[in-house]
């Protein structure tokens, strides 16, 4: 039998009652046995009931066979088998339909987790092993860099014949450059020691208005050398957090040296430290956005591991700290 139809006779109890009391309140007013009040709210009740019962019924019945008519004439086997497991095996309805879905994506989801979890396992492999190799590369490129790094330091501290300008600067260039691609390489081989695991984050205890104590003279030389002036606004009572003292220094010395450098030339800079114990924000402004290489990637993954972020909105770009 059908659910809808099931559901359908649920509703023929309140009918026979609706029947029954009409009847005993015609031939009861009739002999004058029963009293009209009772009469009245009998009647009342039942077809209350009735009508409620009437529109249950067929809003559950319009909802399930809306359900059944979106789903396939198929039946799931897992239902077929359950059914012939128990003895209940019947002729299908509604309710076989929709279990037949409901299984069926069950099943589905399942396997998604189970691709979902095998991609990911597969995902995590595989930034293990890029990270393993640009260690290994950046490592070995640092001690080839070592190699061209001290010859040009001998030819330029040490003059062992003539050199015109020209020359001078060439090597003096080389040089420079040298520095660069180590400093990169360098930030590299930490960026992907972080990612391995090989490098943990100390928990020292710092203030951030002594580090930007710190780092402030060599902010203000780089701005002067843009002909841009920075003011600084430093909150003396921020309280101290828990980080890596050292490496939270040079990344936010990094990040800051970016902002200056892609700021607009004798931009008048504005550096401030405000928060308070839960988190710690220092702003620059105004900036624009940064240049994407190892040493600020480095600098935003030392921030994150202090259980900060960066962000830049509205030409205001901030360091987050949360302690």
């Amino acid at each position: 039998m059908m659910v809808t139809h099931r559901l359908y006779l649920t509703a023929l109890p309140s009918a026979v009652g609706l029947v029954t009391v009409a009847a005993l309140a015609y031939w009861g007013q009739f002999a004058r046995t029963v009293p009209e009040l009772f009469l009245v709210v009998a009647l009342v009740a039942t077809v209350v009931t009735f009508g409620l019962t009437w529109a249950n019924v067929r809003y559950v019945a319009v909802r399930v066979e809306r359900l059944a008519s979106n789903r396939g004439d198929d039946i799931s086997p897992e239902s077929q088998r359950s059914a012939h497991a128990t003895g209940s095996e019947h002729t299908r309805d509604e309710l076989d339909v929709i279990e037949g879905t409901v299984t069926d994506l069950s099943g589905a989801v399942r396997s998604a987790e189970v691709v979902r979890a095998r991609e990911l396992a597969r995902s995590e492999l595989r930034n293990r092993e890029q990270a393993q190799v640009l260690s290994t590369v950046a490592n070995s490129a640092l001690q080839r860099l070592d190699e061209v790094r001290l010859p040009l330091h001998i030819l330029l501290e040490n003059h062992f014949g003539d050199l015109n300008e020209n020359q001078e600067e060439m090597l003096g260039a080389a040089r420079a450059a040298t520095e660069s691609v180590d400093d990169e390489l360098a930030a590299v081989a930490e960026l992907a020691g972080l990612e391995l695991g090989s490098i943990v984050l100390r928990r020292d205890r710092v203030f951030p208005a002594d580090i930007l104590d710190a780092i402030l003279p060599t902010l203000r030389a780089q701005a002067a050398g843009r002909n841009q002036e920075l003011q600084s606004d430093i909150a003396r009572l921020v309280p101290p957090l828990h980080a890596d003292a050292a490496r939270l220094q040079r990344a936010m010395l990094v990040l800051l040296s970016e902002c200056i450098k892609t700021s607009n030339p004798e931009a008048h800079l504005t550096l401030k430290l405000s928060g308070d114990r839960h988190v710690v924000v220092i702003t620059l402004m105004p900036a624009t956005p940064l240049v994407a290489n190892a040493r600020t990637l480095l600098a935003r993954r030392v921030i994150e591991a202090t259980g900060g972020d960066t962000q830049l909105e509205q030409g205001v770009f901030a360091i987050n700290l949360r302690n």
